[in-house]
């Protein structure tokens, strides 16, 4: 009795063959719907009952709304990302209903319910609304965002897919990940771009997205960005593929990242423990009054604070935000991380640490795309922690001023790219256009 129902057509299995036929009448989709319910409460007695009920309540909802839905989504258990900008910025827009959907035990539930409607992860709002919203807004593009109902989507497959997802992301893509991001794979109606290199890429590889979705307007984050360096030296790499493995969680019912071996006698780990533990790098710190900072990437950030074991390194955890991050840095230490890409539009400077380049594009999730970190980078490459450590001396030494090399290449990128992403973006999604980089 599955069905589904799009633009006035129903789609149905009849005698092993898939019928496709215009609706009639409201009676023949109510007939239809009771027969689904029924199949569904027989076939699972326990899972079926709330499956039945969360059908009814969807319907009887899609009755009684007002106007659009909304729903926006930064990871599940910490927001402080593109999607909690763009639904701060939605409040000032109440012809749209603005949903946000986050763990209710994460530290940032409380604040987000202070700027709007806040539901918790996995509640019956949580699924409601993402039946019923008109756009799904989110930094992320995992499973979950889309589709919460896991083992059980079986009874919800006609109506989850309806909402347009909007990716806002969570930075600016330098790689290739047309694997992933392929439409066949995401579909989404705004695929949302900041710079030129990275918008011809999404349209030149085999993304299979057009002008109509791609859209450059810059990240939300970048409306909010500002430079308020207080003399840090700011060490936020990303992580590893190979010191992290997936495992299903029964207790919060998602899937996590935990290590697959011991960090902290990785290469990875020792690399940085020794950059930010250099006497050289210290000495020239202190003489010059700077202090040194460790951002960890989100999924390394559980098992790695040791790193941070002397006090003049200070470790930035979950309550430093990364727009604070930003702000407060002199300069950023990053590998291969699109953090970069945020705090070059402040026009700060960055060295770019790759002493495993070779391993990361063979064992991660990145592949090669358009950005060469030699021709396109906003700083200096480095391979070995020596001169790496003479860069960055020589930057602490000029007060951290960016170079007119780096500076030129940055305002390359960014083009016409103005604090205006969330309004550009809102634009966007209430009228359905396209909007290309000579716009």
């Amino acid at each position: 009795e599955q069905y589904c129902i799009t633009d006035g057509w129903m789609l149905q299995i009849h005698n092993n063959s898939l019928v496709i036929k215009r609706i009639e009448s409201e009676q023949e989709v109510l007939d239809r719907e009771t027969a689904f319910q029924k199949e569904v409460f027989e076939t699972d007695p326990i899972d079926g009952e709330w499956a039945v009920d969360l059908r009814k309540k969807y319907f009887s909802g899609l009755k009684e709304k007002k106007k659009p839905i909304w729903m926006f989504m930064d990871r599940t258990d910490r927001a402080d990302d593109n999607a909690e900008i763009f639904f701060k910025f939605m409040q000032k827009h109440d012809e749209v209903e603005s949903v946000f959907v986050i763990d209710n035990n994460s530290k940032d539930y409380g604040r987000l319910s202070a700027i709007g409607k806040t539901v918790g992860l996995y509640s019956e709002e949580h699924y409601l609304t993402a039946l019923l919203a008109d756009y799904i807004v989110s930094s992320q593009c995992n499973g979950v965002v889309e589709n919460p109902f896991w083992d059980k989507a079986e009874y919800f497959r006609d109506l989850y897919h309806k909402p347009k997802m909007v990716f806002l992301q969570h930075g600016v893509i330098k790689d290739d990940m047309s694997l992933t991001l392929n439409r066949y794979n995401t579909n989404f109606t705004g695929f949302i771009t900041s710079t030129q290199g990275e918008y011809k890429s999404i349209l030149e590889y085999p993304y299979f997205y057009s002008e109509k979705e791609v859209w450059c307007t810059g990240l939300p984050v970048f409306d909010e960005l500002e430079d308020r360096a207080q003399k840090i030296i700011l060490v936020m790499p990303t992580w590893r593929q190979e010191l992290m493995q997936q495992k299903w969680n029964d207790e919060k019912n998602v899937m996590e990242w935990i290590p697959s071996m011991d960090i902290k006698s990785s290469s990875y780990y020792k690399h940085y423990y020794s950059l930010l533990h250099n006497q050289k790098l210290q000495g020239t710190c202190k003489r010059y009054g700077y202090k040194i900072a460790f951002k960890s990437h989100p999924l390394l950030e559980s098992y790695i604070s040791e790193i941070a074991d002397d006090k003049n390194i200070e470790w930035w955890g979950k309550e430093k935000s990364y727009r604070d991050a930003f702000a407060e840095g002199s300069m950023m230490i990053t590998d291969y991380s699109s953090v970069a890409f945020e705090f070059a539009y402040l026009r700060k400077p960055i060295v770019y640490y790759q002493f495993d380049k070779k391993a990361f594009f063979e064992k991660h999730t990145y592949r090669k795309g358009y950005f060469d970190y030699e021709k396109n980078g906003f700083g200096k490459v480095e391979y070995k922690e020596e001169k790496l450590i003479d860069d960055i001396c020589n930057y602490i030494k000029t007060g951290c001023e960016l170079t007119e090399k780096y500076k030129a290449r940055i305002e390359y990128a960014y083009g016409a790219v103005e604090n205006k992403a969330c309004e550009q973006i809102y634009e966007m999604m209430r009228t359905g256009g396209s909007m290309s980089w000579s716009d």
